[in-house]
């Protein structure tokens, strides 16, 4: 028989000496930290500095589905603003519009900005769909027109923008979006809440209103116009909402 062999550990002074000579005292953990480095490096040299801080930089960041919503009204003035997305439309019932008003007009005045606060109401019906086919919803349509529209609007001035089509998911519009129970069948009513303003400081300005509903082969209108004049010393001239038969 053979005596086994003793395995002494190696001195600093030895270490020192051999700078190759690796611990092999070293656990697990070391040993995944150096790999994870490794492959790093590797990544680093294919796809260069710059991707590479982007590839950390998505992989660090908050989770997706934070859905930025519709430029929302700047220091300028204000229109339609921000909101989330709409509810579904009904499956199995058509929407008719029974009638459409404007009500509740209200003029307001908020530091320097100035305008009118308006209810746009709206009757529905919901009846079954013929048998084969899902219901349609109604559909709204809010055009405006305007001799200074606001410029986050995106619209030339004196032309006639569906904004609903443009912001669809404007907080504006969650009266007809969101708030709709849609009972089917049945009856309910749909109120849309808008407050367009100015600043006092800019020149006057004028809107039209031409808004209506569709469904079932029935239209209802209802039309406005807004005037906003200042008096050039930080006051108001005019301010008029005027519902036009």
């Amino acid at each position: 028989m053979f005596a086994p062999r003793i395995s002494r550990p190696e001195s600093r002074t030895a270490r020192a000496a051999n700078p190759k000579t690796t611990s092999t005292t070293a656990g697990p953990r070391r040993q995944t930290q150096t790999a994870a480095a490794e492959r790093s490096r590797v990544l680093l040299r294919r796809i260069g500095p710059g991707s590479f801080a982007q590839l950390v930089s998505r992989r660090t960041a908050d989770p997706p589905g934070r859905e930025a919503g519709i430029q929302p009204p700047g220091p300028e003035e204000e229109g339609v603003n921000g909101g989330g997305a709409g509810a579904a439309a009904p499956v199995t019932c058509d929407c008719v519009p029974r009638g459409i008003r404007i009500a509740n007009v209200q003029a307001f005045q908020n530091g320097p900005r100035y305008g009118h606060s308006f209810d746009v109401v709206v009757s529905l019906s919901y009846r079954g769909a013929p048998a084969g086919r899902v219901g349609n919803d109604a559909q709204l349509v809010w055009r405006e027109r305007s001799d200074r529209p606001p410029d986050w609007y995106g619209v030339a001035p004196n032309t006639w923008a569906d904004l609903f089509t443009l912001f669809p998911n404007s907080g504006t519009f969650t009266g007809w979006t969101r708030n709709r129970a849609r009972p089917c069948p049945g009856r309910e009513v749909a109120t849309i809440t808008d407050r367009p303003a100015a600043l006092l400081d800019r020149p006057r300005r004028t809107i039209e209103f031409d808004i209506s509903v569709r469904g079932g082969g029935v239209t209802r209108h209802v039309r406005a116009v807004q005037t906003l004049v200042p008096d050039g010393s930080g006051g108001i001239r005019r301010q008029s909402f005027r519902i036009r038969r």
